[in-house]
């Protein structure tokens, strides 16, 4: 089911995933409107059977909190964050972290860790960069069904 990004907020559940608790969740804040960024959610929700992962729209109000919380307010537009017991991951960590908590051969993509940073956040940066041109650009968010839209939060959820 696709839904419009503003649809998608009001449609939301504030709920959590439903196997782990909100203090073990490891958040991605990703840019909604960008479709490799949407279809990188949904890689991630088919390699995450323990429903660990919860998502982020950067253009949400939670997603604003976490990155000035983390004061990425320069950086924000261009990466993914990868948040995990209160310590924030940006860029090719990033996605080397939440390739480390999936499913099937994607943890052994660990070992990209030995190609320096500097380096592999050059790739990152570029595809970054590009990815609109290459991927598109949408106000549309796929949530593939209604179990899928709870792992979505939008608001900071309540202590």
């Amino acid at each position: 089911m696709i839904m419009q990004t503003g649809e998608l907020m009001e449609s939301v559940q504030k709920t959590q995933p439903k196997k782990y608790n909100r203090n073990d969740l490891i958040i991605i804040v990703f840019d909604g409107d960008c479709n490799l960024c949407n279809r990188a959610v949904n890689f991630i929700i088919k390699r995450d059977p323990a429903e660990r992962f919860a998502f982020v729209p950067l253009e949400s109000s939670y997603g604003q909190f976490l990155v000035e919380k983390f004061d990425l307010q320069d950086q924000s537009q261009s990466t993914l964050l990868f948040i995990d017991n209160d310590k924030c991951a940006i860029r090719s960590d990033a996605v080397l972290f939440v390739a480390a908590h999936l499913s099937g051969g994607w943890p052994l993509l660990r070992f990209f860790r030995i190609i320096p940073r500097s380096i592999r956040d050059w790739f990152y940066d570029g595809i970054a960069r590009n990815r609109y041109k290459l991927f598109g650009r949408s106000d549309k968010c796929l949530v593939t069904d209604k179990s899928v839209s709870s792992r979505f939060i939008t608001q900071k959820p309540e202590l």
